[in-house]
């Protein structure tokens, strides 16, 4: 992955660009992509400008690797794509201490890459409720 300059941001203010091998498989092009683009939605990369995820640039790399392969593992995993992720994951649980994982961030990245973060599920389940007649409070 390659982070740009701010000034080559693109129309959305994003400043990531991922090259993927074009010699893989797609399921594996597929489980990499969704890796790097865990690395950004978790924050490995810097903050986002709108304020979807926070700077989390300090991470140790070795946690890093833990959730940005556990956002690949999950959305290969509801897409049916087979990868090796789950291997990855297994070998990586031995080299980090995981009490430093943030699985808040890993959530709120898969929810951003399947189109619902928490906040509008919530919203949205609150609005359904309203229309059946039911309160919700968060």
């Amino acid at each position: 992955m390659t982070v740009l300059p701010s000034s080559q941001a693109d129309a959305f203010g994003m400043r990531w660009r991922v090259r993927l091998n074009a010699s893989h498989d797609e399921a594996t092009a597929f489980a990499t992509l969704c890796h790097e683009l865990g690395h950004v939605l978790c924050g490995h990369v810097g903050a986002d400008p709108k304020g979807y995820w926070p700077d989390r640039r300090r991470v140790r790399t070795e946690i890093a690797e833990m959730e940005a392969e556990a956002v690949a593992f999950l959305l290969c995993n509801r897409s049916e794509v087979i990868t090796r992720s789950a291997e990855y994951l297994h070998s990586l649980i031995h080299r980090c201490d995981c009490s430093h994982v943030d699985f808040y961030a890993i959530h709120n990245a898969v929810q951003l890459l399947e189109g619902t973060t928490l906040d509008e599920a919530i919203r949205k389940a609150a609005q359904a409720a309203k229309k059946g007649g039911a309160r919700v409070s968060a």
